[in-house]
Parts: structure tokens; C-alpha cells; sequence
């Protein structure tokens, strides 16, 4: 779990404690609110602004999963060689990098289009190039 999600879940059970014994609902909101808010930026700051998630999926379709993945979301992705280390069978491994959002679709879709396949989704602290924006706060 991330740190953001820690602290924001032990602060909303004091938040909500609060609520309880001095029965003050805007006190509840307004916490909320700023516990959301500092979640967020806990997070950012730990993982760093540049943070994303990798996708690798394991499959004997590379080609047709690169061809899904641009049509699910217009993201690029590579194909790397790969065997099994059972069987020895040729497998491929397709990587690519997005948001929580995309890396969602993109694993929804490839267990739709291949239900062989074996993704293995990798929190990456940071993810630059074409198609990703870099935020710089000094330089």
C-alpha cells in the first residue's frame, strides 16, 4: 500500500471519532477534504511527480496485445523475446507504461483478448518520454 493510503486511512478514523463525540459535521468535512488533499501530495512526493505504472504481460500474441494496447489507449509498448522456464516454450513479454487508469483498461482488455496471458502490473517511480509529461519544480 502506499504511504499516502496509510495515513489517510488511520487519520479518517480519528476524523470520524471526532465527528462522533463533538458532533460537528463540518469539522468532518473540512477533514476529509485536507486528508484527501495531503494524501495526495504524500504520495506525489514519495513516489515522485513522474511516477506511473508498467505493465508487463507475458503471451504468446505479442503483436496482436501491442495492436489492443494502441487501440485501448494509445500507448506504445515493446516487445521483448522470452521462454518459459517449465516448458521452454517461445513466449513474449509486452511492456508498457501508463496511468492507474490505463494500465486498468489495458489489463481488462489482454484477459479478454488472451486469457493465457500473465500480466504482472509494477509500480515505476518514474516514467519519461513520448507521451508522458515531465513536471520539474526547479532546476
Amino acid at each position: 500500500m502506499k504511504l499516502g493510503n496509510i495515513t489517510f486511512g488511520i487519520d479518517m478514523v480519528v476524523i470520524f471519532l471526532s465527528g462522533l463525540i463533538f458532533r460537528d459535521v463540518d469539522s468532518v468535512f473540512y477533514g476529509i477534504m485536507i486528508n484527501y488533499i495531503l494524501a495526495l501530495v504524500v504520495d506525489k512526493m514519495v513516489l515522485g511527480l513522474n511516477s506511473g505504472n508498467v505493465a508487463m504481460i507475458v503471451t504468446e500474441h505479442g503483436r496482436e496485445i501491442c495492436q489492443l494496447i494502441d487501440q485501448c489507449c494509445m500507448r506504445g509498448s515493446t516487445i521483448l523475446k522470452a521462454e518459459g522456464g517449465y516448458q521452454g516454450d517461445e513466449k513474449q513479454v509486452v511492456l508498457v507504461a501508463g496511468s492507474n487508469k490505463d494500465i486498468h483498461m489495458i489489463g481488462k482488455a489482454v484477459k479478454e483478448a488472451d486469457p493465457a496471458s500473465f500480466t504482472i502490473v509494477l509500480e515505476s517511480k518514474e516514467v519519461l518520454g513520448e507521451g508522458f509529461h515531465v513536471t520539474r519544480i526547479a532546476e
